[in-house]
């Protein structure tokens, strides 16, 4: 957030994120949709991921699914995918977009439009375990990042957008291995 203003953070605006340098991974989250959309529509060159919380796939004023379009990796749990409109859902599965859903302890779900267009889904359990884990915060964010780096060095990039099954399974193996 910019400068205090009464005690309080003063909310970020376009002009605070807008206009940086291009990179070759861009994640949004935690902010409002219409900024998420403007940062992900000026990264067009980048690999642009959307984490949103639930807030933002509650938003009725600003639909998440207009982000659809200028998102390639949507990442959410089962909660927040549940709470999209049947309209923001249809957005993203008809997008090129991957989607990584998480479901707890019940593992994850990833779907992509495979090289016909047709999406295509992988469901990986979640990683075998001894015991219980003692704390499950950051999971699912666990998940995401690995997923993320696993797919990037099997050469999902800003010029080779499309996955692969193959890559899919082994980046989802590695993601929750490292979330379990």
């Amino acid at each position: 957030a910019g400068e205090a203003v009464g005690g309080r953070p003063r909310p970020l605006e376009a002009d605070d994120v807008l206009g940086c340098e291009s990179a070759p991974i861009v994640v949004t989250a935690s902010l409002s949709n219409a900024l998420m959309h403007a940062v992900l529509a000026e990264h067009h060159s980048s690999l642009r991921i959307l984490a949103p919380s639930a807030r933002n796939c509650r938003d009725r004023d600003d639909p998440l699914g207009h982000l659809a379009a200028v998102t390639d990796l949507l990442v959410l749990n089962s909660g927040e995918w549940a709470e999209l409109t049947e309209a923001d859902r249809h957005a993203f599965e008809d997008s090129a977009a991957i989607l990584s859903i998480t479901r707890g302890p019940d593992g994850a779900e990833i779907q992509w439009p495979n090289e016909h267009g047709e999406r295509v889904s992988h469901f990986e359990p979640a990683f075998p375990r001894r015991r219980p884990p003692v704390d499950t915060n950051r999971a699912g964010e666990a998940f995401a990042s690995q997923l993320i780096l696993k797919l990037v060095k099997l050469g999902w990039s800003q010029e080779h957008r499309a996955v692969d099954a193959p890559s899919v399974r082994i980046a989802a193996r590695h993601a929750s291995a490292a979330a379990g």
